[in-house]
């Protein structure tokens, strides 16, 4: 045998072996849920035979619907994906709030791709002001048709429950907008109609209610149920092309020691079908969660918005061993309830090339937790935020560092570089500063700030304020530029 053919017969046989480490399983719309976990149940036996082959569990077109969790575990050997047609033609929908939609734990190298995961119903509470009370300092409001009732639904919902708030919206612009003027309404009590009217009146205790005009848009924040995708100690995860709505809780929730994912072109809105209830909430909680601690994650070329709390969120799971090496880039956040990305005890973080606008809270808040894990290693360090365009938020500073404790050590060589500021909320400062040190804010741009007063009572420190200090050293700023301030 000369060179040349044993070269040719070498390829060939790599070709073959390739393509006998790849096997595809398909799912029709009639199979449901026996018959994807049935694939799963084969494709690990191929896996297990294989050790290093790819199995591709395959849904076709269509709508699927899912009366009970897919579970994927215990994947140690070779690539599961589990792939739709497009995220437009592939839909998922798992009946009721309180089971977990895809429930991914103990694997390796898992990919999700290509589909909309959702619920068959919005569980989404939304409707009108009725009526207000001045001195008894209540207001009364209706909900929506076509809305549901948290606390129907779970009955966990307890008087003057601090977690459970709504906020009054207007419609503006084609979407429902926060109206800044009022903080939160807390629920009081409860009372169903009678007959055949089903719709539900809650009544609301604010000490503000005589400035909530008649007919405002009221939308309640209830974390009711479970996250449509959670992975727990998964390594290696890519999720990408994928459509998240109507998740009760975080959209996409990682916790436990999840190293390496990446999460790519992932969209967390609205359902199409809900898009003529103009629903203020898109899932009941919020985007993306990396509740792990676990490193070399990346978040990137994402949408997300309209969720009941913050757009992407690092929260470890043990703050002793926090991620590292995170990437958040190039994602659009905008109108979630809470924050637009929220940083707590992590390591080494890069954010860059976002656009963050009309959230509720910070756009970026780095933070500790109250809670009691001890001095050591509970702060964020060695963190880059530059290259975003961060718009109007609705209350407090633009970017807080901040702590919820000062018996930790202080956040750490913070970088915040070449970004633009376009509408920072008056009367509170763009970069606010506490319980940190080594904090860099250089060659950024800052444009306006928008008319609108939040009323908010935690900071009240004046326009002429960029940046706010407070038990903080080696704080400094150059080369930022203000071109204009209305």
């Amino acid at each position: 045998m000369n060179k040349l053919t044993a070269l040719i017969f070498s390829m060939c046989c790599m070709i073959f072996h390739a393509n006998s480490q790849h096997k595809t399983f398909v799912v029709t719309q009639k199979n449901g849920v026996s018959g994807i976990q049935q694939a799963i149940y084969e494709a690990k036996k191929f896996l297990n035979k294989t050790h290093n082959g790819t199995a591709i569990i395959k849904l076709q077109s269509g709508k699927y619907s899912f009366e009970k969790t897919v579970e994927v575990s215990n994947v140690k050997k070779g690539t599961l994906i589990i792939e739709g047609t497009t995220k437009e033609q592939t839909l998922i929908e798992f009946s009721g709030f309180q089971g977990i939609g895809f429930d991914i734990k103990k694997s390796n190298t898992i990919e999700i791709r290509k589909m909309h995961v959702s619920r068959k119903e919005l569980y989404a509470c939304q409707g009108k002001l009725l009526e207000h009370n001045t001195n008894q300092k209540w207001v009364k409001f209706r909900l929506d048709s076509g809305f549901k009732d948290p606390q129907w639904l779970t009955n966990q919902i307890a008087a003057q429950d601090n977690d459970r708030t709504m906020l009054p919206y207007a419609f503006k612009n084609g979407s429902y907008q926060l109206q800044h003027y009022v903080n939160k309404l807390k629920i009081q009590k409860v009372n169903k109609l009678s007959g055949k009217d089903y719709k539900i009146y809650y009544r609301l205790r604010d000490g503000q209610n005589n400035r909530i005009p008649i007919g405002t848009t009221i939308a309640i924040k209830s974390k009711i149920g479970n996250n449509n995708l959670l992975f727990n100690s998964v390594n290696r995860i890519k999720i990408a092309d994928v459509h998240v709505s109507r998740s009760p809780a975080v959209a996409i929730k990682l916790k436990g020691n999840n190293n390496t994912f990446h999460i790519n072109n992932v969209s967390v809105g609205i359902h199409p079908s809900d898009a003529n209830l103009y629903p203020i909430y898109s899932n009941l909680a919020g985007g993306i969660m990396n509740n792990s601690y676990g490193k070399g994650s990346i978040i990137e070329n994402c949408v997300i918005s309209n969720t009941a709390d913050d757009g992407i969120g690092f929260y470890p799971s043990n703050p002793a061993s926090p991620p590292t090496g995170g990437i958040i880039r190039n994602n659009i956040i905008h109108d979630n309830h809470g924050r637009g990305i929220v940083i707590r005890e992590s390591r080494g973080v890069t954010i860059e090339n976002n656009t963050i606008y009309r959230n509720r809270g910070e756009a970026l808040l780095i933070k500790q937790d109250i809670k009691p894990f001890g001095s050591a290693n509970t702060a964020t360090r060695n963190l880059t935020v530059k290259n975003n365009f961060f718009g109007k938020n609705f209350i407090s500073a633009v970017i807080g560092i901040d702590t919820d404790t000062n018996q930790s050590q202080k956040h750490t060589r913070i970088h915040i570089h070449n970004n633009e500021f376009n509408g920072v909320p008056k009367n509170n400062p763009i970069l606010r500063v506490n319980h940190a040190t080594r904090v860099k804010f250089y060659n950024n741009r800052i444009r306006s700030h928008f008319n609108g007063n939040d009323s908010s009572t935690d900071i009240n420190i004046g326009a002429n304020y960029y940046v706010w200090v407070q038990n903080a050293s080696f704080v400094t700023g150059t080369n930022n530029i203000i071109s204009r301030v209305s």
